[in-house]
């Protein structure tokens, strides 16, 4: 998903979001990209800061600068302190990816994931050049693990004390697809697989 603007909110005050992939994607459209499934919808509609464009963030208008809004969250912002567990994953090509795992934070107890395991999972990915210990990240994760979801962080090649084990870096304009696909596979078929939780 992306920020919303004042022009796109106001012609789409009362739609839904929802982009399907299927329809393709238009350079600058704003919404929730994902594909046309039942399960996908339910999951939308359960969010309501997601769900319809007038619960979408709105900047004060002293912030509405993307810029001058970055600077004043990385000056502000107060991250929670995380604790997290690092699983390395490698690649074919012989690179490393490390997976952070949320195990605890500030005033949340995410560590009791391990007795009750959560059916479904967020994986977030920091900015460019950015990992897991970025306050935005905390506390993205934070406030996806008071919710009930467990939580694991990616950080890419090189990035976020990623070990370097191959000649390919973490590059933006080639993509990364390929490590993406491994990061969503392991949480997939090893935390929310096998009634696995985030306490391994």
């Amino acid at each position: 998903s992306s920020s919303s603007s004042s022009s796109s909110s106001s012609s789409s005050s009362s739609s839904s979001p929802l982009l399907l992939l299927d329809k393709g994607w238009e350079g600058g459209a704003e919404g929730v990209f994902c594909a046309p499934t039942r399960e996908n919808l339910e999951r939308l509609e359960a969010v309501p800061e997601l769900s319809r464009f007038e619960n979408w963030y709105r900047a004060p208008r002293w912030l509405e600068n993307p810029h001058v809004h970055t600077i004043f969250g990385s000056l502000y912002r107060r991250a929670p302190r995380v604790r997290y567990e690092r699983r390395i994953l490698p690649t074919e090509d012989g690179g490393s990816l490390a997976l952070d795992i949320l195990e605890d934070f500030d005033g949340g107890g995410a560590g009791a994931q391990e007795e009750a395991p959560p059916r479904d999972w967020v994986l977030l990915v920091s900015g460019l050049g950015g990992g897991s210990e970025d306050s935005y990240v905390q506390s993205m994760a934070a406030a996806a693990a008071r919710r009930g979801y467990g939580v694991a962080v990616l950080n890419m090649r090189g990035c976020g004390g990623s070990p370097v084990t191959s000649p390919r870096f973490f590059s933006a304009m080639r993509g990364s697809v390929d490590d993406m696909r491994l990061a969503v596979r392991y949480v997939r078929g090893r935390l929310m697989g096998g009634g696995g939780g985030g306490g391994g």
